[in-house]
């Protein structure tokens, strides 16, 4: 393990705290190499992107999502996490991101021109209870479903809901995606957990564990750990693995969800 200095809010300003970052034997790279099993025609948050899922089995694909760190205050610059290609630094799928909304908790997937692809909407996190949040995307997730707004829509201009992701508890690692099947109908799909040593912590309140995605039937989709940026920031990023078949920017999302649950760790 190593010690860090991480960027942490306090009160609109930035402050560096001294932060441990556990290093683990890697998982087996083949558990990760395997081609998820998904529904026949199911869509990806990505499609008309080159963020699409990877179709046969053998790699991962394998990013770098870092956040940097804008002026806060309502007159400031949103957040913004960063997708680049480990490979070579270079964006990932022509310059995906994730940024936060001006005056609002939401976040924005959007491809490199700025074209929304998903919305995240958070909600909860207060009186004692941890925040959900929810993925939305810019076409249906199934068949013949209602946009948000209650009226079947355009794809491109409705919005619709894709997923809820909420997670144990305050400062738990482990987090619970639940999918969208049908008429208010959410089923859990993924969940993570963190990849610890035997005895170690197992919240994000001072340490930055691996952190696994799993199917609930047990499939690796993903393995992500903190780690020192080599591009834009020299705060905490995410150095990623993502399994063939799985949908990557709804992953994104999700990992950006465990960066702002960390962020914002009373909710």
């Amino acid at each position: 393990q190593v010690e860090a200095l991480m960027p942490r809010w306090r009160g609109g300003i930035i402050v560096h705290k001294a932060t441990r970052i556990f290093t683990m034997p890697p998982i087996p790279a083949e558990n990760f190499r395997h081609l998820i099993k998904r529904h026949p025609g199911e869509p990806n948050l990505g499609d008309g992107t080159a963020a699409v899922p990877l179709k046969e089995a053998g790699s991962t694909i394998d990013v770098e999502i870092s956040m940097s760190i804008t002026t806060p205050g309502p007159l400031g610059e949103p957040d913004k996490f960063t997708v680049t290609n480990l490979s070579d630094g270079k964006p990932y799928a022509g310059g995906i991101h994730i940024k936060g909304m001006r005056m609002s908790t939401a976040l924005a997937l959007e491809d490199g021109h700025g074209k929304k692809l998903a919305s995240i909407f958070k909600s909860g996190g207060k009186m004692g209870n941890p925040a959900m949040y929810e993925i939305c995307g810019y076409h249906p997730f199934v068949k013949s479903q209602m946009s948000i707004q209650g009226q079947p829509g355009k794809d491109g201009k409705e919005l619709f809901s894709w997923a809820k992701v909420s997670r144990d508890g305050f400062g738990s690692l482990k987090l619970h995606v639940k999918m969208f099947k049908g008429h208010d109908d959410y089923v859990e799909t993924y969940y993570s957990e963190p990849n610890m040593p035997e005895g170690g912590p197992a919240t994000l309140k001072d340490r930055y564990p691996p952190v696994i995605f799993k199917k609930t039937d047990g499939e690796y989709v993903a393995f992500v750990s903190a780690t020192h940026s080599t591009s834009i920031v020299s705060g905490p990023c995410w150095k990623a693995h993502i399994a063939p078949g799985m949908d990557p920017c709804l992953f994104i999302c999700c990992l950006a969800i465990l960066d702002e649950y960390e962020k914002n760790r009373q909710g």
